[in-house]
């Protein structure tokens, strides 16, 4: 049986992990009083929206997509902050909320500090 591929890489104090799923990288990454970058390393679909509660995630989308067909992709809350980026030599990396309920509520719902410093939403 093959093993499941790393698909994010997690960077926390100079120290990256690799995760086969984007929700164990999200957990590793999202943790109050942290900052982190996590690494897109294929496409992810997510599987419901993600909350902030570090005080500051950069998300690289590397050039691969990120998508949400069933609700929005993240909830930046109050004191927290979402830098997305895309290091790709490309730089065509996205974020996609597909579905009908991101329009009703956004595709990103931001209380605290979101900045778009690359890629494609």
């Amino acid at each position: 049986m093959l093993e499941k591929p790393l698909i994010v890489n997690v960077t926390v104090d100079g120290e990256t992990k690799g995760y086969k799923t984007f929700a164990e990288a999200w957990d590793a990454a999202n943790v109050a009083g942290q900052e982190a970058t996590i690494k897109l390393l294929d496409n992810v679909i997510l599987e419901g929206a993600k909350e902030t509660k570090a005080d500051k995630i950069i998300l690289d989308l590397n050039g691969f997509t990120l998508s949400e067909a069933s609700t929005r992709l993240f909830d930046v809350k109050g004191n927290t902050e979402l830098d997305v980026v895309d290091n790709s030599a490309a730089g065509n990396g996205q974020l996609i909320a597909s579905s009908t309920n991101a329009g009703k509520n956004g595709a990103i719902i931001v209380y605290g500090t979101f900045k778009a410093l690359g890629g494609t939403i």
